[in-house]
């Protein structure tokens, strides 16, 4: 790192994109991300929920127990 630079952010899940496991496939490759992330210089973060490999998931409406989920009718509840 050259003296005076920022140091580099790396960041590879948001509410914007689908979870890692989803995106890559396969538990290997994430945890494989996982770990470059590790050596990276700088510093990482993580979305909630990629460090225990969690997938994208569908809810129903049905399925919902979020107060602000259920009484707003306009929420959509599959990840695109």
């Amino acid at each position: 790192q050259k003296r005076g630079a920022a140091p580099a952010s790396w960041a590879a899940g948001s509410t914007e994109t689908s979870r890692l496991r989803t995106r890559l496939g396969s538990a290997f490759r994430t945890k494989a991300l996982l770990g470059l992330f590790q050596v990276l210089p700088g510093s990482t973060s993580l979305y909630y929920g990629d460090e225990i490999l969690m997938e994208d998931a569908q809810v129903s409406r049905a399925q919902c127990r979020d107060p602000a989920c259920l009484e707003n009718p306009l929420v959509s509840f599959v990840h695109t």
